[in-house]
């Protein structure tokens, strides 16, 4: 399904933004409060490449794999400046150890079994 970069966009980050709150909460340890503020960060940076492509559609799944994939790229690169390399929580260290994209890859794959199952 081919989607427009602007209101459907921001429609395609809404209903992906419980799973992103689970990926910053669980996977990047952030806390409420920091992922919310995160998740406002996201939707204005969504917003402003939606302005940038212009008319121009992308699939829904290319778009939900660019929303994953910036937002597990910036978590870990935060989770990484905030303890510089020092991370004293060995789960989390294991977890800013993996790249961003297979974040995003297993983050879809479970969003789309999800979509599936329904």
């Amino acid at each position: 399904m081919q989607v427009d970069t602007g209101d459907e966009r921001a429609l395609v980050l809404r209903q992906l933004m419980p799973e992103i709150h689970e990926i910053l909460v669980r996977f990047y340890r952030f806390i409420d409060e920091e992922a919310e503020a995160f998740e406002s960060i996201l939707a204005v940076w969504s917003e402003r490449a939606a302005r940038r492509m212009g008319s121009s559609r992308v699939a829904s799944q290319d778009l939900q794999s660019q929303i994953l994939y910036v937002a597990c790229k910036y978590a870990r690169a935060f989770q990484l400046a905030r303890f510089r390399g020092s991370v004293n929580d060995s789960p989390l260290a294991e977890n800013l150890a993996q790249p961003p994209d297979e974040v995003a890859f297993r983050a879809l794959t479970l969003i789309n079994r999800k979509a599936n199952q329904v």
